[in-house]
């Protein structure tokens, strides 16, 4: 009986850990959101905006023609055409842009052409770096309210940033829109109630010329901007949430495409929880550093579709040994905790997400859920580690 209390209670502790925080987080943020939204105001410094495109010849002049209309006299736009074999840095070209060509097929990412043009840009810099992906519709006032928060802080930020599904989507596109809503608005904004750091989230983020020049950004790494944000942090560079900038992208529409976005995105992440959340723990308790260490707990937190997986696995596993060992405790416990979660996503569907999910759509959850396993079930067997570009709708 010994044996079963010290396996249950070494389950059941980290996943409550886990979901504790995470409950804090979503209720901050729907509490507080609309007070942390205001506009900042400040002294708005010329900015190098940094796009890396690679075969965005379907999407880039609608994203240019969105972005210059927010550029400034003294601002850069450089467009990164990286390994293209289309006409991307033709029509890049179009605009009052500076379009840089990079050709190297050895190294593969994302990353890499961040790099390309990160030491384009030191030869006349600015003070601040602002990098957007090609696909992305900048919301009014976005890029002036990054630059702000860039310059007030003097720390690298992040905008708020939304994938949305298109126009009569099925339901799988609309439960990822939620989930996206929950992890890059919701709980950011329950991290900057806390005053503690959010993660950084791929594009919309800035960065200070005097941080962003020495970052570690030359690799193939599937989440770039995870790992980017773990440096950060290390080194005592918090990020912090800025949702007055306002940025979209829309899901692709080709199933194939959107399999191979999340694949990368959650693999991504697990591959990220297991190999830097170690090293934050530790350099959080030798520096005695709790930003770093609830960023750590923050990042150990998994796609939530994994964690309600793993936590509806784990209370069939309580009622189990609830029933041979007769003691409920542990399945009153984790019991307790799935029904907080719950709550905790409902009130964000009722604050933000009915617009998105119908409670019709919401009966399809759990085939969502079915079809989500696949990717889990690949990270066992045939994890993705390399960088791949997602398809793009025409």
């Amino acid at each position: 009986m010994e044996v079963i209390n010290v396996f249950a209670l070494f389950i059941s502790t980290p996943l409550l850990l886990i979901v504790s925080f995470l409950c804090c987080q979503i209720l901050m943020g729907v509490i507080f959101y609309s007070k942390l939204s205001n506009p900042l105001s400040g002294e708005r410094k010329p900015v190098s905006i940094l796009i890396p495109a690679h075969n965005e010849s379907a999407i880039i002049k609608e994203t240019l023609t969105h972005l210059m209309v927010q550029v400034r006299t003294h601002d850069k736009v450089i467009v990164v055409a990286d390994n293209c074999d289309d006409n991307t840095d033709e029509i890049a070209a179009q605009f009052n842009v500076q379009v840089i060509v990079r050709n190297c097929t050895k190294n593969i990412g994302k990353g890499y052409a961040l790099d390309f043009g990160i030491r384009h840009i030191e030869n006349d810099p600015e003070e601040i770096v602002i990098i957007l992906d090609a696909d992305c519709n900048v919301q009014e006032n976005t890029i002036d309210q990054l630059a702000i928060a860039a310059n007030l802080y003097k720390s690298p930020v992040q905008s708020l940033y939304l994938m949305e599904a298109p126009e009569h989507s099925d339901f799988t596109q609309k439960i990822a829109q939620f989930a996206f809503l929950i992890k890059n608005k919701i709980r950011p904004s329950g991290l900057k109630a806390l005053n503690l750091p959010c993660q950084l989230m791929g594009t919309g983020m800035a960065f200070p010329w005097h941080l962003i020049s020495k970052a570690d950004l030359a690799n193939g790494n599937i989440v770039e901007d995870m790992k980017l944000g773990v440096d950060f942090i290390i080194n005592g560079n918090n990020t912090r949430f800025i949702p007055s900038a306002r940025i979209t992208s829309d899901f692709p529409t080709d199933s194939l495409a959107q399999l191979t976005q999340r694949t990368r995105w959650e693999h991504g992440h697990l591959t990220t929880i297991k190999e830097h959340v170690p090293n934050l723990l530790m350099h959080a308790f030798k520096n005695h550093n709790l930003k770093c260490l609830f960023f750590a707990l923050d990042l150990t937190i998994p796609p939530l579709t994994l964690l309600l997986t793993f936590m509806t696995v784990i209370t069939a596993l309580f009622f189990s040994i609830s029933l041979i060992s007769s003691n409920y405790t542990y399945l009153i416990i984790i019991s307790t905790f799935f029904t907080s979660l719950a709550f905790c996503i409902f009130i964000s569907w009722l604050s933000f997400g009915k617009s998105i999910i119908t409670i019709k759509d919401s009966i399809s959850i759990p085939k969502y859920i079915i079809n989500k396993s696949i990717i889990y079930r690949n990270f066992l067997n045939k994890k993705e580690v390399k960088w791949i570009k997602t398809k793009r709708d025409k």
